[in-house]
This record gives structure tokens, C-alpha cells and sequence, in this order.
């Protein structure tokens, strides 16, 4: 049932995999298992070969493969198990195994999965491994379970009520389309669409797309960025739509909103309400306003209470013009203490040495949207004799009169 899932990647992982280091090490390496994994590896891995790999190649600067088969022998995996990662994940083989794996395969273990049932589905879906967010790795590794869990039995109401599978055929379709669509297996958008598509009937799904394309939406373009979008009823867009109107957003306006930010349909009113109050409340014009949420939709799923400290922090504390905000809202997303903050006490330090005139204060966007890279070569690198303390006050080390807190 799942094949697709557990199996059906194998040629497509191995075909993708052109690291020169994981295709030496499969050819030199293929005995260790079995002839059986011998002769499949090696064939695949000459097949797909579009380098020489008779260059010499090191594996010290990524790890050792070796280091990653035994962590997953001192775990119970089986020769048939790492077999059957290897070929489907070669990229595991240049993982780090203390620092990537090894925490990962404690961490399930600390939630009291068995040994027998953390090789068996590893075995199946190693990419799973390959997932770095916490939530996403969990979200995956548990949806994987079930489906397993469902196909060692001929009742599928095994599986959660509200979403997986309703049968074999709707969950193979299911999971047909949403590859098809292109999303990536490792992550947590990848379960989201799964569980979206297979959470409603074909007619369902169809209705739901006819309505979205009635109101001018690029439907799978969206379901793409936000799969959940589609959990939305036709009264909740509606609704949505009526609400932005309401502030003075025209209808292409709208779609060029949902296109850009799909998730903003499932904001509730109460909160786009305030958040819009809020940023008039402020200042801005209405005009500003559909600036605001046409460079920036999430703007409008911001707390009032953070769009409004952000706010009057830069207009009245740092003197940027309220027209610069609404030039750039990006900033009203960005994290007041990591980069707002320890940002705008090197200028204020700037300022205060004359490096800086007060009335001339940099763009918004040139000091806190930049990455920290750029804003280090405009802002500290150039002063040759400040910039040992100019880092001290970005990272909070030195404490000045013009240093400012949250």
C-alpha cells in the first residue's frame, strides 16, 4: 500500500545521490552484507554514475560511514535493515552519527519505542532520519507508524478517525497525488498534504477546488505553500474576503494576498480585526495599510500587542518615519530581542560617536531586514578602531548609556 512511501524512491534517491564519497564507499564497502546487497548496490551505483569514482575520495571532513553502520548495529539494526537504509537513503552514509543520528535514535527510544519497532520502520522509511525540526521528525516518524501499523491489518479504522486512511485505493491515490505534486517526503508539509488530501472524499476535494477557482485562486500553486488551506470552508473564505474588503483591499488585492500568503484564510476575524485596528490605531493610513499587506501579508496573523511594541519602539525611540515601516513591515516580524534590539544599540552606539548623523538615520531595511553578514559589513567592519566594541554591544557584552533594552 505504501510503496510508494517506503520503496518506490529507491532508484530516484540512488539516481540523486552525486556525492563522489557515498558512491566509492558503496562500491568498495558492498560485501560487508550479503551478495544480494553486493550485486544491487554495486550495479545501481555503476548505472548511475555520472563522475569517474576512480579519484581517490576522503570521508574524514563529513564523518565516517563506518561510524554511522555501527551506531546503527548497536541498536539492534540487522544486515538486512542497514541493506535496506543504505539503498534507500545513501545519504545517511556521510551523516554526522554522534551529533545527528545518534540523538535522534535516543530521543524515540526515551519515548518507549521498541527496539524491534524503531528498525523496523527506519528500515522502511529511513528518510525519516533525514528530517531536522523536532515537531516535523516526530510528525513523520508516528504518521509512518501508522501506516505500517494499518497494513499488517486488513482494518483500517485502525488509523486516526479524522484522517488516515479510509482504504487502501483512496490512500494509495492519496499519496500518488501529493508526490506528484512534488512535496518533498522529509518534511512536515509532506504529512500536512497527506493528510489534507486524504482527510476528504474525491467529490469533496473536487468541490472545494471548483469554489477556490470560482474566487480566482491558482488552487494548487497554494496548496503547495499551506497544504491545510483547504481544511477552510467556503463560508470561512468568504468570510475572510468580506473582512479585508471591510479595510479597503480590492479583489485582486486579495488574490494577490492568498496567493502570496494561503494561511492568511485561516486567520480568524477577531484577529485580523485587531491586528488592522492596531496598525491604524498607530498611524498608518490606509494606504500604508494595503502596502503593509501586500509586501506582507502575515502582518495581519501578528498579535496586536507585538505589531504595536515593535511600532512605536522604531518610530518613537529610533526616529524612523512611520512611512518606513509601511515601506518595509518585514521588520514587524522580526524578533525583538535576537535582532531588533542588539541591532539598533550599534546604531544608537554609531550615533553617539558621530560615525552616524541622528538625522540621517540608515534605511529600515539596510539595518534590520539585511542578514546579519551584510548588516556587520556596513555597520561594524568599516570602523577599524570601534569594532571590538561594536560587537560587544550587538552581542550585549558592554553596557552603555545608549544601549537599549526590550
Amino acid at each position: 500500500m505504501y510503496s510508494l512511501i517506503l520503496h518506490g524512491r529507491r532508484s530516484v534517491e540512488l539516481h540523486r545521490c552525486h556525492n563522489p564519497m557515498i558512491l566509492v564507499y558503496l562500491l568498495q564497502n558492498a560485501s560487508p552484507f550479503s551478495n544480494s546487497f553486493s550485486s544491487a548496490i554495486a550495479a545501481d551505483v555503476i548505472f548511475l554514475q555520472e563522475e569517474s569514482i576512480s579519484n581517490k575520495v576522503s570521508f574524514e571532513e563529513k564523518g565516517k560511514p563506518d561510524s554511522v553502520l555501527g551506531l546503527f548495529r548497536s541498536h539492534g539494526f540487522t544486515d538486512s535493515h542497514i541493506s535496506s537504509i543504505v539503498t534507500d537513503y545513501p545519504r545517511l552514509l556521510i551523516a554526522d552519527a554522534e551529533r545527528s543520528l545518534s540523538p535522534k535514535l535516543m530521543f524515540l527510544k526515551s519515548r518507549g519505542v521498541s527496539s524491534s519497532e524503531l528498525t523496523e520502520i527506519l528500515s522502511k522509511v529511513p528518510k525519516i532520519l533525514g528530517v531536522k525540526k523536532e515537531k516535523a521528525f516526530l510528525r513523520y516518524y508516528d504518521f509512518v507508524k501508522e501506516v505500517i501499523e494499518a497494513d499488517k491489518s486488513s482494518n483500517y479504522k485502525k488509523l486516526r478517525r479524522s484522517s488516515l486512511p479510509q482504504g487502501n485505493v483512496k490512500f494509495k491515490e492519496s499519496l500518488k497525488k501529493v508526490v506528484e505534486l512534488g512535496f518533498d517526503p522529509t518534511t512536515s508539509k509532506f504529512v500536512k498534504a497527506l493528510f489534507t488530501v486524504q482527510k476528504f472524499s474525491s467529490k469533496a476535494i473536487e468541490e472545494k477546488v471548483i469554489f477556490c477557482k470560482n474566487q480566482g485562486f491558482d488552487v494548487w500553486a497554494m496548496f503547495k505553500k499551506f497544504p491545510t488551506f483547504l481544511n477552510s470552508s467556503g463560508k470561512k473564505i468568504n468570510q475572510t474576503i468580506e473582512t479585508l474588503k471591510k479595510f479597503g483591499l480590492q479583489d485582486e488585492e486579495i488574490l494577490s494576498l492568498f496567493d502570496k500568503c494561503p494561511q492568511c484564510i485561516s486567520y480568524s476575524e477577531q484577529k485580523m480585526d485587531k491586528a488592522i485596528e492596531t496598525l491604524l490605531c498607530l498611524g498608518f493610513s490606509k494606504a500604508d495599510l494595503t502596502v503593509i499587506l501586500k509586501r506582507r501579508p502575515q502582518c495581519i496573523g501578528l498579535s496586536a500587542e507585538s505589531v504595536k511594541k515593535k511600532t512605536e519602539f522604531l518610530v518613537k525611540e529610533m526616529n524612523w518615519p512611520l512611512k518606513a515601516v509601511a515601506s518595509f513591515p518585514e521588520v514587524l516580524g522580526l524578533s525583538m530581542e535576537k535582532r531588533i534590539v542588539p541591532r539598533c544599540n550599534v546604531i544608537k552606539a554609531l550615533i553617539s560617536k558621530g560615525l552616524i548623523k541622528s538625522e540621517q538615520l540608515p534605511p529600515l531595511a539596510s539595518a534590520l531586514v539585511c542578514t546579519d553578514q551584510d548588516f556587520f559589513k556596513r555597520y561594524v567592519r568599516k570602523h577599524d578602531d570601534d569594532v571590538a566594541e561594536l560587537m560587544a554591544i550587538f552581542t550585549g557584552e558592554t553596557k552603555t548609556n545608549k544601549k537599549i533594552t526590550c
